[in-house]
């Protein structure tokens, strides 16, 4: 989502008949948001990219496109900013751990907990664009409590999830919620620094061969991070980034509860 910054935009700007006029960010449209020129006392000044007042401080009043392009570039990155600002991206990976409590979605009689990688689908709320999540693919870690769904504590479950977490690597990120089949929150790895080889990146997609593996990872958009040392040494790969991209890929089934973004 992006606007480009045009000498036609200053020449707008520049010509323009509305008092005090401005060059700024529209977000009051339908579609993608658009740059146009209004009065000044109109329009956010956080939406400004900028004023004619400062154009002509700039150029004068009387000016040639070519005069202008050595600006365009800084003009461009505050309209990028503006845009940034107001629509966020989403975290470039999200986790979320489920400790299930309805005997409808369990295989035995005990609460079980499950890691999961969660895809991101956006929504607008008047002009704010707001983030749900989505758990997705195959569990990144699945166990069986010693704790009855039916009758057991679910605090006690939660105590087990944690645990569990912890030796497997991660941690809680997130404050605990009650959906309709289970307890809820964000999670971590313990280490976002964690890196693996293409031959571990490789074992944990199920691949038998590293060329496979790396035919997938740059199909998933996952870029190595370094080498190892030492003639033949494999590529090295965010552990995270593997585990989110395999887990996220397209064809992968998906939990129907969704969360909101903090």
């Amino acid at each position: 989502m992006s606007v480009t910054v045009t000498p036609s935009d200053l020449r707008s700007l520049r010509d323009s008949g509305a008092e005090d006029p401005v060059l700024y960010v529209n977000f009051d449209v339908d579609e993608e948001p658009e740059l146009d020129v209004w009065a000044g006392a109109h329009v956010d000044n956080d939406h400004v990219v900028i004023t004619r007042a400062a154009l002509e401080d700039w150029l004068g009043d009387d000016w040639a496109d070519g005069d202008i392009r050595e600006y365009l570039p800084e003009l461009q990155e505050t309209a990028d900013g503006i845009i940034a600002e107001h629509f966020p991206e989403p975290p470039s990976t999200h986790f979320t751990v489920w400790v299930v409590n309805d005997t409808s979605s369990l295989g035995g009689d005990n609460c079980e907990v499950e890691v999961k990688a969660d895809a991101p689908h956006t929504y607008y709320e008047g002009d704010e664009k707001r983030i749900s999540w989505e758990s997705t693919g195959d569990p990144l870690l699945q166990h069986v409590t010693s704790v009855d769904a039916r009758d057991g504590d679910i605090d006690d479950a939660i105590r087990e999830a944690e645990e569990l977490l912890e030796a497997a690597g991660w941690r809680i990120a997130g404050r605990w919620d009650a959906v309709d089949t289970a307890y809820i929150a964000e999670v971590e790895r313990s280490d976002p620094d964690e890196t693996w080889t293409l031959q571990q990146a490789a074992d944990h997609m199920g691949a038998d061969r590293t060329d496979t593996a790396s035919k997938a990872l740059r199909r998933l958009g996952v870029e190595a991070v370094g080498r190892a040392p030492g003639r033949g040494g494999q590529s090295i790969y965010s552990a995270v980034e593997v585990m989110y991209a395999h887990a996220t890929r397209p064809g992968r089934g998906a939990r129907t509860d969704l969360k909101d973004a903090e």
